[in-house]
């Protein structure tokens, strides 16, 4: 079988963005089937983008691509997160990590090696920056992102359990 050409991950450009946001809807689409809280990628996608890209421009992050030549593969937005200062429960040192938001990979680029690729990006990112910690962030339904980060090593750090109220479905949009 022949082997791939390899790809490299680099910093987000302007001319990645066309694809980006089309990665950011088929993201938002996976989640939508995860949960019914999530809105149509295409509608939100190229807004969402945005937000993304001021995020990790605000606090130290980056967004990544994973690229074979003009083939964009999948990418990775992270940046640090802080926890408030009267979290006297965490050591201090362990307030401040990095935090990967959005990973995603094409289906047919997927098991390659790219979201592992794009994750030690971050990683060396984060680290150059001085954290030691790095926090991944995934849908509690999406069993494909969990076996996945945990055969990486990653191991839940807090769980978010969720409950919709009766009297609130009838205001869903």
């Amino acid at each position: 079988m022949k082997t791939p050409p390899r790809f490299m991950v680099r910093d987000a450009q302007p001319a990645d963005r066309r694809q980006l946001v089309a990665f950011v809807a088929a993201l938002q689409d996976v989640e939508r089937t995860l949960h019914a809280g999530r809105v149509e990628g295409r509608r939100i996608a190229a807004a969402h983008l945005v937000h993304l890209e001021q995020a990790a421009r605000e606090r130290r992050g980056r967004v990544l691509v994973a690229a074979r030549g003009d083939e964009r593969l999948g990418f990775l937005v992270g940046w640090v997160e802080e926890e408030a200062r009267g979290l006297h429960h965490v050591r201090p040192a362990e307030r401040r990590y990095g935090v990967v938001t959005d990973l995603y990979v094409a289906p047919g680029a997927r098991a390659r090696g790219i979201a592992v690729a794009l994750l030690e990006e971050a990683a060396r990112h984060f680290a150059a920056l001085g954290l030691t910690r790095l926090r991944v962030r995934t849908l509690a339904a999406n069993q494909a992102a969990l076996r996945f980060y945990r055969a990486l090593g990653y191991a839940p750090y807090e769980l978010t359990l969720e409950r919709e109220l009766p009297h609130a479905r009838h205001r869903r949009a």
